[in-house]
């Protein structure tokens, strides 16, 4: 099989029917071997119904998902090449999240703004209170905040839990310790 090239960003699994079959290309193949035989599987997004994986060569994250809403199971698969910001934003809302269900707190509503240096943020209630979790693509950091009321507003007041500047690294380590914080920050604060 072949493993990712330097310069390959997007692998999509494309299939044609032909003569009422339908006749997948080589990468569907190819997907299934890199996540099942070659990548490291880093973490499952329950939210979004994606897999990140991390090339073991050269330490790029890869997601895997089904691009096609419209489809049942949502299509064939892709993997594209993500970002280090992108694998830390997911990691770390995985790990809040994971705290926040224990605690009775739903996802509720996640949005991703391109023109806004690529900021997002991600938000969870127990129909009292609301958790965001945010990265601020244009300072470069990420922070964990809260707020007593629904619903959100302009004038909503939000108390920051955790702050971290963001380094464009894919260094597992600095990922975990940013984890850690977010984490014990959850663990530290009384709503």
């Amino acid at each position: 099989m072949i493993k990712p090239k330097p310069n390959e960003s997007v692998i999509k699994c494309d299939g044609k029917l032909i003569a009422g079959n339908m006749v997948w290309n080589d990468n569907c193949e190819r997907i299934n071997w890199l996540t099942s035989e070659y990548f490291t599987k880093i973490s499952n997004d329950p939210i979004e119904w994606t897999t990140l994986y991390q090339d073991p060569s050269d330490l790029r994250y890869w997601e895997l998902s089904y691009p096609h809403a419209e489809m049942h199971g949502g299509g064939p698969p892709q993997l594209e090449c993500v970002t280090a910001v992108t694998t830390a934003y997911k990691k770390v809302k995985n790990a809040v999240n994971l705290k926040l269900k224990a605690k009775g707190y739903d996802f509720f509503e996640e949005r991703y703004d391109e023109k806004a240096f690529g900021s997002r943020y991600v938000m969870w209630s127990n129909h009292q209170h609301i958790y965001r979790f945010v990265w601020d693509g244009k300072e470069r950091w990420f922070v964990l905040e809260y707020a007593e009321s629904l619903p959100v507003s302009l004038s909503t007041h939000w108390v920051e839990l955790a702050v971290q500047q963001c380094t464009l690294t894919t260094d597992p380590e600095y990922i975990d310790e940013i984890i850690r914080e977010f984490v014990r920050s959850l663990d530290n604060f009384r709503s």
